[in-house]
């Protein structure tokens, strides 16, 4: 009876044990799940490398990723590096990050008989696998190295042996990018463990590893005198600078072009140039779709003072049916006298544009003013050449610009516009045509902007030669096509630094 009552007793322990240590792990497990979504999803930043991490990972240590997340989130929420995103202010991000030439990386490497290439490194993706519809889209969206491009083409020139390092998975994928950029190798590992069995690589030659992982090392091949060259990853660096936009395949597109076009390592770029192709290219880009769907092939006019530039994206890259007009915002006829010309030059004015509009029923305006009432004047004095349909499509509508800080706004889209750059020289007359326009460059500019078109320019052929038939890629709304820039206006030293290179 005695035992009987003591076996009872030590099952009910036993039982209330259990049900405790059970409901202690419960616990636990709640407060992990808040410490996680304290440190990790309440910051998008931090999830995202953290997620980038996990997955290149290859030793599973817990407390290695519990000292990365605890490193992430001290630098993203009290430093508030990622969160707030870099702005260069002191020299151009591609310059602050270049890396050392390809060819004297490859002078490096020569040194040794046998080079292992991380398969990663030789290809870029502008868009990620996972967001695309087939894989056959997502060849046509990947593109070579350069920088690893011209190393690998160095060490073939000279015999070296080439040895590819990838998954199988990968390398399955990637076979028919190997064939259609020339990578040929001399062998494929599929796991580093190969690398290690295969001795006599050591014993009797040099072997150095071209990686942009650390993770992939580890100590054990490191003991094997396998010499590591760091590659660091091109959206890496980028994705600090990087501004998140509304889109997330736009976002992904504008991303990649410019992380790939500044930190592959083959140029180094100016901070004027850098404004231009960060910031101006997808707002002029995005403005001009946006207007090539509104005006659907008919006849766009831009104003002559913050139009050409803009004109020139839309006639030459889009392909769009655009004219400058003689025409500033601020004075309501800029024309010169010409000999050709009456007085008041209206004649040749009229028997320029005659010819051009004299089938056309309906016409579109550009007004680049910040006020959007620019071209009103415009707007009734082209009534007297035709009855037509006249609209106007506002840049300032377009664009989603913060209502405060307006004069800084206001002075960086008169940059990216290049206003006043060009003035009207005056008509020609043409036997053939009539009368011709001529625009001709100020000498007296206040401000040198050819590097910034050029930057605008440069991301605007990329970006129509890269997705090109890709009509939804340019679906850029203008909250995504202004963040970036407004993103800037916050960064009143960026403009002091800009003029001073100008």
């Amino acid at each position: 009876m005695v035992m009987n009552i003591k076996n009872q007793v030590e099952i009910n322990i036993k039982t209330i044990g259990e049900k405790m240590i059970n409901r202690i792990y419960y616990l636990i497990l709640i407060v992990i799940k808040k410490i996680y979504k304290f440190l990790i999803q309440n910051h998008p930043d931090i999830e995202f490398l953290f997620e980038n991490y996990s997955v290149k990972d290859e030793s599973k240590n817990y407390w290695r990723r519990g000292l990365f997340i605890l490193k992430l989130n001290f630098v993203c929420r009290y430093k508030r590096i990622f969160k707030d995103k870099l702005i260069p202010l002191d020299e151009s991000e591609s310059h602050k990050h270049m890396r050392r030439s390809p060819e004297d990386l490859a002078f490096k490497l020569l040194k040794y008989n046998i080079i292992y290439f991380d398969i990663d490194l030789l290809f870029y993706s502008l868009i990620e696998k996972e967001k695309l519809d087939s894989q056959a889209l997502w060849y046509n969206l990947s593109r070579p190295n350069p920088y690893i491009f011209i190393i690998y083409n160095i060490l073939k020139y000279n015999e070296k042996k080439i040895i590819l390092l990838a998954d199988s998975n990968t390398y399955t994928e990637a076979q028919n990018l190997l064939e259609m950029f020339s990578f040929e190798a001399d062998e494929v590992v599929f796991n580093l463990k190969e690398i290690i069995k295969k001795r006599r690589c050591y014993d009797s030659t040099k072997a150095a590893l071209l990686c942009s992982d650390h993770s992939k090392i580890s100590k054990k091949v490191r003991r094997k005198k396998l010499a590591f060259y760091y590659y660091k990853n091109i959206n890496e660096i980028g994705y600090r600078y990087r501004v998140l936009l509304e889109s997330p395949l736009i976002q992904n597109a504008y991303h990649s072009l410019i992380n790939f076009h500044l930190h592959n390592g083959v140029n180094s770029y100016t901070f004027a140039y850098e404004f231009g192709y960060i910031y101006g290219g997808i707002l002029l880009l995005g403005f001009c779709s946006y207007l090539k769907k509104c005006a659907n092939n008919e006849l766009v006019f831009f104003t002559s003072d913050k139009g050409v530039l803009l004109h020139k994206i839309y006639c030459e890259l889009l392909h769009g049916n655009g004219l400058i007009i003689p025409y500033s915002s601020t004075v309501e006829l800029k024309i010169l006298k010409d000999e050709n010309a009456t007085t008041s030059n209206s004649k040749a004015l009229i028997e320029w544009l005659n010819p051009l509009i004299k089938k056309i029923k309906r016409v579109y305006i550009v007004d680049t003013s910040f006020n959007g009432n620019g071209t009103e004047g415009f707007k009734r004095w082209l009534s007297i050449c035709g009855e037509f349909s006249c609209n106007q499509i506002k840049f300032a509508e377009y664009c989603n610009f913060p209502m405060s800080n307006q004069s800084l706004c206001q002075i960086a889209t008169d940059l990216l516009l290049q206003k006043d750059l060009f003035e009207v020289k005056g008509f020609n007359k043409n036997s053939e045509k009539g009368y011709d326009l001529e625009l001709s460059i100020q000498n007296k500019i206040k401000y040198n902007t050819k590097n910034i078109e050029a930057g605008i320019l440069d991301f605007c052929s990329n970006y129509i030669k890269e997705f090109d038939g890709l009509h939804h890629f340019f679906n850029i709304t203008g909250e995504d096509a202004t963040s970036p820039l407004n993103k800037l206006l916050s960064k009143p030293k960026y403009f002091e630094k800009l003029r001073g290179e100008l």
